[in-house]
């Protein structure tokens, strides 16, 4: 079955939109929200009382900080408090009450995305921590959340990555309680989607496809969201597979895995949902969602979003890429474009280069022809080789920051 890309969607994060209902960043804007010394200096003094004894002082400092982190991308200032960081940061995981652990943990997450290739000190200092507290039922969404992203751009080894995995297999499997499905889930999503072929095909669908499927039937509106993305990520992954190898992708071939009657069933019923239980907003996400995973699983018709930053498209048009964007857009909140404009990472994970205005090039008439006609030959190279390579750190295609072995291990 060959796959579609599927055109038109609109971006999901509520930010500046652009022409096409793509979302856009460029000069102007980037000017304006571009961290001011004053900015920066205020951060700063936050991250002066992330060590203070009053535990009002600590949270509204960790707040403070997440905050200018998220919307000012400052890999001088994190490198250059590094060290203040790390214990403001490791005090509230571990002596922290509830409001102040949850700030921990979500300000872990964006130092951990402003550090990009340097946060494997991060990694080995904090996972041994998140890792106890993701069995705990009062700690486990943030936890979780954290622990997984961590392990995405922290961790270079194969063995802890899968054993990381395992563990957020275990702790979704094993809770009885909705309310931190969601997070889990997706926290186990993000590690899936970096996984080898080989371990999706004979361990995750084998395991775990009867279980998401029953997820679909939850009342938890972010739970049955979290359970189709995946399965949609797991479809997406096999079919991409039997393509690279010219084969013809079949569902019944994973009859032994779900039953697949039963999950286009549900997916059908959850596109057209008419409840009364959930809102507006979200039965229209709901439904929206459900549409582009049922496309995507019984017709390999993947969903594609599209931002726009300064000059550059920046496409993502597969599950894979998708349920990582999603991921950043969470951690970073309002400041995910700003991000996607200087931040290295990011740029790294998505492959894309940032260009601004002044740096786009000029062109004559005849090489507008020669190079950039969409029947040119080095437009129709490009297709080509994006069609190949649309993961950046796919299972053939590997980063010093995100190598994976293809054996399982």
């Amino acid at each position: 079955m060959p796959r579609k890309k599927q055109t038109g969607r609109k971006a999901r994060d509520e930010a500046v939109d652009g022409e096409d209902g793509d979302q856009r960043i460029d000069d102007e804007q980037v000017d304006d929200e571009t961290p001011t010394s004053g900015g920066l200096e205020s951060v700063e003094a936050a991250i002066d009382q992330l060590l203070e004894s009053r535990t009002t002082t600590r949270e509204k400092a960790l707040q403070e900080v997440k905050k200018g982190l998220q919307l000012h991308y400052a890999y001088d200032l994190v490198e250059k408090w590094r060290t203040t960081l790390s214990e403001g940061i490791m005090r509230g995981l571990k002596k922290g009450r509830e409001a102040e652990f949850k700030l921990a943990a979500q300000l872990l997450d964006v130092v951990v995305l402003t550090l990009g290739a340097e946060s494997e000190e991060l990694y080995a200092e904090f996972s041994p921590v998140l890792s106890v507290f993701i069995k705990d039922p009062t700690a486990s969404s943030v936890a979780a959340t954290s622990f997984a992203l961590l392990t995405f751009v922290g961790c270079t080894d194969q063995v802890s990555i899968k054993e990381n995995v395992k563990m957020l297999e275990e702790t979704f499997t094993g809770t009885h309680s909705t309310a931190f499905l969601p997070a889990v889930l997706r926290a186990w999503g993000l590690l899936l989607s970096t996984m080898p072929v080989k371990y999706i095909e004979t361990e995750a669908l084998p395991k775990y496809g009867k279980k998401l499927v029953a997820l679909l039937d939850l009342d938890e509106f972010e739970a049955r969201l979290a359970a189709g993305e995946i399965i949609a990520l797991l479809f997406d992954v096999l079919q991409e597979a039997k393509e690279d190898a010219e084969e013809e992708f079949d569902l019944a071939d994973y009859e032994s895995c779900l039953d697949i009657d039963d999950l286009i069933d549900k997916l059908k019923e959850l596109s057209a949902t008419s409840g009364h239980h959930i809102s507006k907003k979200d039965k229209a996400k709901l439904k929206s969602s459900f549409k582009d995973i049922l496309r995507s699983v019984e017709s390999g018709s993947v969903p594609t979003e599209t931002i726009t930053v300064g000059s550059t498209k920046v496409e993502f048009h597969s599950w894979e890429r998708l349920v990582q964007l999603n991921f950043v857009r969470q951690t970073l909140a309002e400041g995910t474009l700003v991000h996607f404009e200087s931040n290295e990472l990011l740029q790294q994970i998505f492959g894309f280069t940032a260009t601004t205005k002044a740096q786009k090039p000029q062109y004559s008439k005849l090489e507008k022809r020669l190079y950039l006609s969409a029947n040119s030959a080095a437009a129709k190279d490009q297709t080509l080789a994006m069609r190949r390579s649309r993961q950046n750190f796919g299972r053939e295609s590997k980063t010093r920051l995100f190598a994976r072995d293809e054996e399982d291990d």
